[in-house]
């Protein structure tokens, strides 16, 4: 009897010994992983989920294994904060798997920031059936998932958006289109050299200028402006410019304004400056919530009013809504400068309640203080 159980014994050890070894050669054949965003753009605050599939198409089962894939922090799967860096959280779970089986799972998620992001860096993780080595297999897939700056809440914030959006609808009915000529009239001292006719001059012996009819044509462009007073501006006034900006180009878009964007700050891993031109539709407000999705508010090409003293040309027949939360003397200077020429613009200055501010623009500026 003693023998008996010797022998099944040893069969045992050695039938599981092989098992054993072949589970370690090939626990990972044919082993496929893969990873989905249920919606790959979503707005900040918004939940989500994120798809997790393995498939294990052959006889060997996985008997324990650990999946993880490397995730931003500013992606809540547990309804923590965020801890300000982006990639440091990796999302670990345990499965098991029997022959020919797929298992598939739903992990869902709340996005706290805007950004591009990409979920990457995956793999499962077994051990041998002694528990003696540790077996990793990696995975390229790749999961991005594009956050839209929040645009809820933004129209409680301390500025008067309607009258704001209100006189941009009524200057652009007062903008003359050089197209649609109406007639001739005596030259006044509001006019200029331009519109003068001079054959009409020549011919009168009085300055005459033409008249044109109004148009609707005229665009709106959005302007971010990332200067800072120093290192310690709190980051939060950085974001709240964007999703004013993402408010006011929706808002813009569908009285039928076309909407554009420019900033001093570069885009996440780009060498240029985010730029977006002046268009109309939905498909145009979808890019532009994608250009501002990508901003990177630490990384600018320059100085803001470098930007505005070159600012001529092709940007001239816009109007003008200037964001920032630095209000010093030498972008003042610039508004004064456009607010003076044919360029309307239109300022929101957004300010920490906390802070005291030294200088007091002279320009006509929506003033908007939040508290952080």
């Amino acid at each position: 009897m003693r023998l008996l159980l010797l022998l099944i014994a040893t069969v045992l050890v050695i039938g599981f010994a092989l098992f054993s070894h072949i589970y370690s050669r090939s626990w990972d054949k044919n082993l496929a992983f893969g990873l989905s965003p249920l919606k790959k753009e979503i707005f900040e605050g918004e939940k989500d989920e994120i798809i997790e599939t393995v498939t294990n198409p052959k006889l060997i089962p996985l008997l324990f294994g650990d999946v993880s894939f490397r995730a931003p922090s500013f992606f809540s799967f547990g309804g923590g904060k965020s801890s300000g860096k982006i990639y440091n959280v990796y999302q670990e779970s345990s499965i098991s798997l029997s022959s020919y089986e797929q298992l598939t799972r739903r992990l869902p998620f709340t996005a706290l920031r805007r950004g591009c992001y990409t979920i990457n860096d995956a793999s499962i993780a077994t051990d041998d059936l002694f528990f003696r080595h540790r077996y990793i297999r990696r995975f390229p897939a790749e999961c991005s998932i594009t956050v839209f700056p929040r645009i809820k809440g933004v129209e409680n914030f301390p500025i008067d958006f309607y009258r704001l959006t209100g006189e941009i609808i009524s200057r652009r009915s007062m903008i003359e289109d050089p197209f649609f000529f109406r007639g001739i009239r005596d030259w006044e001292p509001t006019d200029g050299i331009r519109h003068i006719n001079w054959n009409a001059t020549a011919r009168t012996g009085s300055l005459k200028v033409n008249q044109y009819d109004s148009t609707n044509s005229q665009n709106v462009l959005l302007m971010l402006d990332f200067d800072g007073y120093n290192k310690f501006d709190h980051d939060e006034l950085r974001e709240d410019m964007i999703r004013i900006a993402a408010y006011l180009a929706g808002k813009l878009l569908k009285s039928g304004i076309p909407t554009g964007l420019i900033t001093n700050a570069l885009s996440a891993g780009g060498t240029m400056q985010v730029e977006v031109a002046c268009k109309n539709g939905h498909r145009h407000y979808l890019n532009l919530l994608h250009q501002m999705a990508s901003i990177d508010t630490g990384r600018l090409s320059g100085p803001f009013c470098e930007l505005l003293s070159s600012f001529t040309g092709e940007h001239m027949d816009s109007q003008c809504i200037l964001i920032s939360y630095y209000g010093g003397k030498d972008l003042d200077r610039q508004v004064l400068r456009l607010s003076a020429s044919q360029t309307g613009i239109s300022w929101i200055l957004l300010r920490d309640k906390s802070r005291r501010y030294n200088y007091q623009p002279q320009s006509q500026a929506y003033i908007c203080e939040v508290e952080y």
